[in-house]
Formats: C-alpha cells, sequence, structure tokens
C-alpha cells in the first residue's frame, strides 16, 4: 500500500472487514443489555480525556523546545484535571473509575505490570520500523515482512499463556513475560547499524513477552477484582492498555528525540535533520552529504540505546515487584 498509494491508504485496509461485521454482527452477536444500567458521567470523560492530552502535550513540547512556559501551561492544568477528575470519582454513585478497587494491592499489581507492559512495548516498537528504514535502508515492504517474527511470538506465547497457567501461578508467568519483555528491549541497546538479525531476535522477545505479559495481565486484574466489580476491572484493564500504549509513544519518543537532538546539535544539517532521522535522511540525500547521513544514522542509534536501557530497567524493576507482590 505505501509503495503504490498515499501513507492514508494504510487505515483503509481494515474498512471492509468492519463493514463486514456490522452486517454480519447483528445476527452473529447476541444481544445483551443491562437493565439497570444508567447514563455515563460526560463530564467525568471530558476532565479525563482534557487532563490525559494536556500532560502529552506537555511532555511532547518539553522534549522539542525543553521547558517552555507552553509546556509548563499545559502539563500542570494537566495534573490539576486529573486531580478534579479523581475527587469527582470519590463522590459519585457510578463513577467512571472506581476507585476502590485500588484499595487491593495484588489488582494495582496486576494493572501496572499490564500498563507497564503496553507502555514499553508500544514505545519501543515506534523505533523498529524506523531502525529498518531509516537505518538500514529497507523498503516499507521488505521492512514490514521483517517484523512478522515478532507477530509471530505474541501469537505463540498468547496461545501458550492458558497452557503455561496450568502449571504455574498468574504471578509467575505474568513475571516470565516481564522478563522476555525486559529482555528484548535490553536487546536493542546492543544494536549497530548492520543489526538486522539481533533486531528480529529482539522483537521476537518483545512481542512474545508483551503478548504474555497482556494475556495474563488481564486475567490477573479481573481475578483480582470483586466478582460484582469484574465490569469495571474489566474496563480500567482496557484503559490502562490504551493509555499505557499512548503514554509509551509519548514519553519514550521524546526521551529519544530529546537525545537525538542533542546528539545533532553540532550536525552541519539545518532544523529539520536536527528533529528527526527522517529529515536529516532526505536533506542529506539532496545535498549528497554522506558525513550527515553517516552521523544521523549514529545519533539515532545512541539515542536507541539509551532509550532502550532506560526501559529495560523501568520493566525489570515492575517485573520484580510483582514476583514479591504475588508470591506471598
Amino acid at each position: 500500500m505505501l509503495n503504490h498509494f498515499w501513507w492514508g491508504s494504510v487505515f483503509l485496509m481494515p474498512v471492509p472487514l468492519i463493514v463486514a461485521l456490522l452486517a454480519a454482527g447483528p445476527f452473529l452477536l447476541p444481544d445483551i443489555k443491562d437493565t439497570q444500567a444508567k447514563s455515563m458521567d460526560l463530564l467525568s470523560a471530558v476532565l479525563l480525556i482534557a487532563g490525559i492530552l494536556a500532560i502529552i502535550f506537555g511532555i511532547k513540547q518539553m522534549a522539542q523546545d525543553g521547558i517552555s512556559l507552553i509546556a509548563l501551561l499545559s502539563t500542570l492544568p494537566g495534573f490539576g484535571i486529573i486531580f478534579i477528575f479523581i475527587q469527582r470519582q470519590k463522590k459519585l454513585e457510578l463513577p467512571l473509575i472506581d476507585l476502590k478497587l485500588f484499595s487491593n494491592a495484588r489488582f494495582n499489581a496486576a494493572l501496572g505490570a499490564l500498563f507497564i507492559g503496553i507502555f514499553s512495548w508500544s514505545g519501543m516498537f515506534l523505533f523498529v520500523g524506523q531502525y529498518l528504514q531509516s537505518v538500514l535502508g529497507l523498503g516499507s515492504f521488505e521492512a514490514g515482512l521483517w517484523m512478522l517474527p515478532g507477530a509471530l511470538g505474541s501469537v505463540v506465547l498468547c496461545m501458550l499463556a492458558p497452557i503455561a497457567l496450568k502449571h504455574f501461578s498468574r504471578g509467575v508467568v505474568i513475571t516470565a513475560g516481564l522478563l522476555l519483555l525486559t529482555t528484548g528491549i535490553a536487546s536493542l541497546s546492543l544494536l549497530t547499524d548492520n543489526g538486522l538479525p539481533l533486531l528480529v531476535v529482539a522483537m521476537v522477545l518483545m512481542s512474545a513477552g508483551c503478548g504474555l505479559t497482556v494475556t495474563v495481565g488481564i486475567d490477573l486484574v479481573l481475578a483480582s477484582a470483586p466478582a460484582q466489580k469484574a465490569g469495571a476491572a474489566a474496563g480500567l484493564s482496557e484503559t490502562s492498555t490504551g493509555f499505557g500504549g499512548a503514554l509509551g509513544v509519548a514519553i519514550l519518543g521524546s526521551v529519544w528525540n530529546t537525545l537525538y537532538r542533542h546528539d545533532m546539535d553540532n550536525s552541519t544539517g539545518s532544523a529539520v535533520s536536527r528533529d528527526t532521522i527522517g529529515g536529516a535522511i532526505a536533506e542529506a540525500h539532496r545535498l549528497n552529504d554522506t558525513g550527515l547521513l553517516a552521523q544521523a544514522k549514529q545519533a539515532f542509534i545512541h539515542s536507541l540505546h539509551i532509550t532502550s536501557f532506560l526501559s529495560a530497567c523501568i520493566i525489570f524493576v515492575v517485573a520484580v515487584l510483582v514476583a514479591i507482590k504475588f508470591s506471598r
């Protein structure tokens, strides 16, 4: 699609499947209604979305321009809005997020593992495609093919999770998933400008670990919550994965961007080349500047090394805490 059409065409690929689902859904899916359900608190939803967007925008601005007035005027009010949101949930009879669930330490550990798993995988996998295309110079189709082993690793571990749970406790299995994820991401800190075999191994470990963590993590979240709160717990697990993915891309992407810009500060390129490796490659090709191209690739790899190491350290700490919590 990317080789023959404009970049937005990739978003049209799921449309036929969605149309088929919409057509078949009314006939194949059971219609289940909660007769006692009340309307959602729209103000809570608005507060949550506004707070999260403000914080993410502020983080991105800090990565781009440092601690600036715009970043502070976005981030600080964002945290203020989240505080108001939390206070509102405490007063509502049917809150958007039931804060009482967080009084359960095992629930918190499971939700934290789920969040950090998606956070780290989403943030680090952002760089895999860039490495394949920008550093190794692969085309979009070839890069996609090399990413398939990672997807296969995730599918296989998701399918093996129920078997593992028959022989080991949930805590042991989710800790194993986090450690696999840690190993995969830590492997990225060893990449060179010709590290395709290592990258494939890292992708398989990352995706396998994330798949195992998410599969067992969701099960752990539901098992740690009271039966009557299963719906609220399921909603929180979905929110955790969505929020974790968005924050992972925003925060880890911002960390990498800050490091990359620092490494490129003394380059001969323009501001565009110092912002992204894509901009640097385009400018290097336009000016036929092999020095700028080599510097951009090295800056990308160096920034990836530090970002992946920091991410691996965070996951390892969470894995240890989860193991301790579920060993009691």
